[in-house]
């Protein structure tokens, strides 16, 4: 059976653009498998669309990690200099703060229960759809739309929930579901502030003055 689909009917917001991935702290393990898939699917959407992938962590990263995220698609990655990330208030909080000032037009994140609940809570607070437990992404150039496909009644049914005006649009995917990555080591891209990397603070991207 074929995948339908349907529509979230939530008000409009303008000038939403970019698609958001949401990296955890490395705490010295470097960037996971399922962070690098959402990272590669990302970056093949981003291509179709044009715009830019922001990699948001909510702690510090190490510069091995910030240059994985770029290597496996990321334009840009940004996290907090200090640690102090944790609870599900200020995971919702960190998050709020990114969404309002780079504005990006996807959220997207692995189906973590504490991120579950953060970007649920964020959604509902800024009144923006949220899906959770997608198993796959498919993009729409024409439309530039992105729905997240979820399975129901053991598989054998599959939706693709799709927000077509609404920004931002939040949603969890399993990343094993995804392609593998094929990482770049030679991708360029910008560590921005305020990510601290080996005690200095690095700034490249101040908010709302990059070119796609």
């Amino acid at each position: 059976m074929g995948p339908s689909t349907c529509s979230i009917p939530v008000p409009a917001k303008d000038q939403w653009r970019d698609i958001a991935v949401v990296i955890a702290a490395d705490s010295g393990g470097g960037l996971g498998d399922g962070e690098a898939r959402l990272l590669a699917a990302a970056r093949t959407i981003a291509d179709q669309f044009g715009c830019y992938v922001w990699a948001v962590s909510l702690d510090p990263l190490s510069e091995a990690t910030a240059r994985a995220a770029i290597g496996n698609g990321a334009d840009a990655v940004e996290a907090p200099s200090a640690p102090g990330v944790g609870g599900v208030e200020e995971i919702t909080d960190r998050l709020a703060a990114f969404t309002t000032s780079r504005r990006p037009e996807s959220v997207l994140g692995a189906p973590e229960p504490i991120l579950h609940a953060a970007l649920a809570r964020l959604a509902e607070r800024i009144q923006a759809p949220f899906v959770a437990g997608g198993i796959a992404l498919v993009e729409d150039p024409s439309a530039r739309t992105l729905s997240v496909r979820v399975a129901g009644y053991g598989g054998r049914l599959l939706t693709d929930l799709v927000s077509p005006t609404a920004r931002p649009f939040f949603a969890t995917v399993a990343p094993e579901s995804l392609p593998p990555p094929f990482p770049n080591p030679g991708r360029e891209g910008e560590m921005v502030f305020p990510v601290e990397i080996a005690g200095q603070k690095v700034s490249t991207i101040p908010p709302g003055e990059r070119q796609n």
